[in-house]
């Protein structure tokens, strides 16, 4: 069941990676608005499978981590299920 979610498609700079039953998403990109973009649909897709296969992220479980070389710089806006 939890392979097929491993094996979605993802937007360019976005994938999946899974340990046992967590999965973490891991987005790279340069410009701010290309990580938002994909962030939010790789996000979008996995939420509309965790609803078809009947099951809910726990948004309270949930973190994000912005990691950047500089030293000043507003974080992507991503959301998750409206969070």
């Amino acid at each position: 069941m939890y392979d097929e979610i491993l094996r979605m498609d993802f937007p360019l700079g976005a994938q999946l990676v899974g340990f046992a039953d967590d999965v973490g998403l891991l987005v790279t990109g340069r410009k701010i608005p290309v990580l938002e973009l994909a962030a939010n649909e790789a996000l979008r897709r996995v939420g509309f499978w965790l609803r078809g296969a009947g099951l809910c992220l726990a948004a309270h479980k949930t973190e994000a981590i912005f990691l950047t070389r500089r030293w000043s710089l507003e974080p992507p806006k991503i959301a998750i299920d409206g969070f």
